[in-house]
């Protein structure tokens, strides 16, 4: 049964990847991800359908290329499947079906988030920091007074450290990375 759940977990995580690299993508150049327009080829412009929109399956079905006019997708996209679906696969593993998984994919998914805007645009934003940060607050709460001062000094440990290499590096990071650490 367990095997199951991490193949399950590992396959969601793939799929959770594909949709959190569209929210990376289009956040960064400033569109709308959810409803406002459906995923194409940034080629040809032809609408990509539900057969060519299925996690990791797709790219090697179609050997990385846009079925309609055959221009090469890039590797990315698979890599960033295969990463969620080892997050997802790990999780699982590691904790089986409980609600310190759920707390990890949260964890997992929302650094990842944050990992994909800061490698495409060497920004992390402030509205998709606090998703780690509060999922890791919650979960230092729930484990009593010494776990919850315990990650706030971890925390405060953190930020001080990026904080001063920011200062000493003259913008060499930038504030969120120290945001998403603290």
């Amino acid at each position: 049964m367990k095997f199951l759940w991490i193949l399950l977990s590992g396959y969601l995580g793939a799929c959770m990847a594909s949709f959190i690299n569209v929210v990376a993508l289009r956040t960064i150049h400033g569109r709308s991800w959810w409803g406002a327009e459906r995923s194409r080829c940034e080629e040809c412009r032809q609408v990509l359908r539900l057969p060519d929109l299925i996690p990791l399956f797709s790219y090697l079905w179609l050997g990385g290329r846009c079925r309609y006019c055959g221009n090469p997708f890039s590797a990315g996209y698979f890599m960033v499947e295969v990463a969620g679906a080892c997050i997802g696969a790990a999780i699982a593993w590691k904790w089986g079906l409980s609600w310190a998984s759920c707390a990890g994919f949260v964890l997992g998914y929302g650094l990842l988030l944050n990992s994909l805007t800061d490698i495409y645009s060497g920004y992390v934003y402030d509205f998709y920091a606090w998703i780690p940060g509060a999922t890791v607050f919650l979960m230092r709460f729930a484990g009593g007074t010494e776990a919850l001062l315990d990650g706030l000094a971890g925390a405060a440990l953190g930020f001080g450290f990026i904080a001063a290499v920011i200062l000493v590096s003259k913008g060499g990071m930038g504030w969120g990375d120290a945001g998403l650490t603290g």
